[in-house]
């Protein structure tokens, strides 16, 4: 009885890319995971240095101190990820999301934020204070900003 035939093999190239992709998609949720615990630790640090931050004024300065060099780190490791492989970070701003992709606005418009790009504080708040005041949930935006990078380019849609 003769074998069933094979269908054809990828293209080398395509197989190189999706094996990419692949690693980039594990590699940014391994490190999202990491952010998330830094967040974490940083959160359970605080509430445990605030208890000696009530008690003696040095507490409070120490607290400052490791606060600030969590979120040094916290900053660092996004703008790793970030520049690395381009993707959207909770930490960035939301003028660097405007201007990394040009379909980030249908992204913004959809959470009913079309006026980003006219905000006098988009240049300073991060897209995780942005779903803070806004209500929207950060990881869903986040992810569809990731999947425009994934996906070929394309003009955006006319407003």
């Amino acid at each position: 009885m003769p074998a069933a035939p094979q269908p054809p093999a990828p293209p080398p190239i395509q197989a190189l890319r999706d094996q990419l992709q692949r690693a980039r998609a594990r590699l940014r949720l391994a490190l999202l995971a990491r952010v998330r615990a830094a967040v974490a630790e940083r959160d359970r640090l605080g509430q445990g240095l605030a208890a000696q931050a009530r008690a003696t004024a040095t507490g409070r300065h120490a607290l400052a101190l490791r606060h600030a060099a969590l979120q040094r780190d916290i900053l660092a490791l996004d703008r790793r990820l970030s520049f690395a492989f381009g993707s959207f970070v909770p930490t960035m701003t939301v003028d660097a999301a405007w201007s990394r992709h040009p379909r980030a606005r249908e992204a913004f418009a959809r959470r009913s934020l079309p006026a980003c790009d006219r905000c006098a504080v988009r240049f300073d708040e991060t897209l995780e204070e942005a779903a803070s005041a806004y209500g929207f949930d950060l990881v869903q935006l986040l992810d569809e900003l990731n999947a425009l990078l994934d996906a070929p380019r394309r003009p955006p849609q006319p407003r």
